[in-house]
């Protein structure tokens, strides 16, 4: 039994291990860019995965109610218990009773024969139990990977946005030097010097709030496996490593739709069924009467005779009084295929809207990094020249400057939309959906 159960807990840790490297493969490169590097205080996808599994407490229940399961196995395997009993008649009477002259001892053994193969089907009911607790854990542990992979998009996409913050900052500075160099020429009015400065305050504003934001990020991404730690939240990493636009080519729908059986809540409602199968022949088997056996010895005082006794006896209409539960178990089994097909309905729907608003993202980007972003720099460095030989007014310069800074963040948007995509589509079909791109392969 202990080697069993050993090969149990194996089986489902490489199974686990091949869950982890599956669903974690959606982001490619994102959990592959870079390895963690001792001293740089920087965190990959793969590591946090792998914190959170180690670490998570919703993971931990899942051993306990193993062992719960292993007492209720041990006491699914046990026979029918043996009585014995001792009886004593025509004791402590009167005349021909007095004193124990004819008094009459039985000694028996009594035990019940189970028919139907009950023993079989209990061990049975309680071991697809444990398959039902290995597909919950699969589960919970898909759903984890899924939420710290969100959050880490979350906190790579931040932390874009912080950079790109940094840059506006370092323009913002180079800009005021340039409108103070033309006021001091008198080829500019002061104005637009504390325009300039304004705009400046502005972004140093911007930069701090996109510092508070991607700090949040970080924090809530090692809450993952630090909330059971003492001391302080912070995080013992200060940069995240990925490609926030690193996507991978993604199979087509139908090829998605066919892989939605694997989704684990189907599975979880399959094992259910077949745990109600198990639990309907055991009902089944119940139905089945029980021969009950006794088998002793008779000693009668009086003659002082000893003989042997025997005896048998059998429930009647056993089978009639199990009808009603066999019933019940038969509704509540088919209301799980209902609900199977129910869930089916919906994840249909669920993995068509995530892919169409993939789709949609991308083809967003795409007209982003194609045509919009090259005209919108063309036009800042036209602006900007034009500004700078008296053409120009400084509104003209920043508001071209400004429609950049909307497209690039637009840009980061996207991104880390396609990725959070991604994620789910690979959470509703439980497979890796997403090869490498040919430059990106792994």
């Amino acid at each position: 039994m202990l080697i069993r159960l050993l090969s149990r807990q194996l089986v489902l840790a490489a199974r686990m291990l091949i869950w982890v490297t599956v669903v974690s493969a959606f982001t490619l490169r994102l959990a592959e860019a870079a390895p963690d590097q001792p001293g740089k205080n920087r965190l990959n996808l793969k590591t946090a995965i792998e914190k959170t599994l180690a670490q998570h407490p919703s993971l931990k229940i899942f051993d306990y109610r193993v062992k719960s399961l292993e007492g209720a196995l041990k006491s699914a395997a046990l026979t029918p218990e043996k009585t014995i009993s001792l009886e004593a008649e025509n004791i402590l009477g009167s005349g021909d009773m007095r004193l124990l002259k004819s008094t009459e001892l039985s000694l028996a053994l009594s035990s019940v024969i189970e028919l139907g193969g009950k023993r079989d089907k209990r061990r049975a009911s309680v071991q697809q139990k444990f398959k039902q607790v290995e597909l919950d854990k699969k589960a919970q542990a898909l759903n984890l990977i899924a939420a710290v992979s969100r959050r880490f998009v979350e906190a790579v996409a931040a932390q874009e946005a912080l950079k790109l913050a940094r840059q506006n900052l370092t323009l913002a500075q180079t800009r005021v030097k340039k409108v103070n160099n033309r006021y001091q020429a008198g080829a500019s009015p002061q104005a637009e010097v504390y325009r300039a400065k304004a705009d400046l305050a502005r972004a140093r504003l911007a930069l701090k709030q996109k510092q508070q934001q991607a700090d949040q990020q970080k924090v809530l991404l090692s809450l993952f496996w630090q909330s059971n730690q003492a001391g302080s939240a912070k995080p013992y990493f200060s940069e995240l490593t990925g490609n926030l636009f690193e996507f991978g080519q993604a199979k087509n729908f139908n090829q998605l739709l066919n892989q939605l059986s694997n989704n684990p809540e189907i599975l979880a409602l399959i094992a259910r069924q077949q745990q109600q199968n198990a639990d309907l022949a055991l009902i089944e088997a119940q139905s089945s009467a029980d021969v009950g056996w006794s088998l002793g010895v008779k000693y009668d005082n009086g003659p002082q005779d000893l003989g042997f006794v025997a005896g048998l006896s059998l429930p009647l209409n056993q089978a009639g009084r199990n009808q009603g539960q066999i019933k019940s178990a038969l509704a509540t089994r088919n209301q799980t295929l209902v609900a199977q097909a129910t869930l089916r309905q919906q994840l249909h729907a669920r993995l068509y809207q995530t892919y169409q608003a993939r789709e949609f993202h991308l083809l967003s980007l795409t007209d982003l990094d194609e045509q919009i972003l090259p005209l919108l720099n063309t036009a800042l460095i036209q602006t900007r020249t034009a500004y700078q030989a008296g053409r120009y007014d400084y509104s003209e310069w920043i508001s071209a400057r400004q429609a950049l800074i909307d497209a690039q963040q637009a840009r980061i948007r996207h991104a880390k939309q396609i990725l959070l995509h991604n994620i789910e589509l690979e959470r509703l079909t439980g497979t890796r959906v997403f090869s490498p791109n040919s430059q990106g392969a792994e």
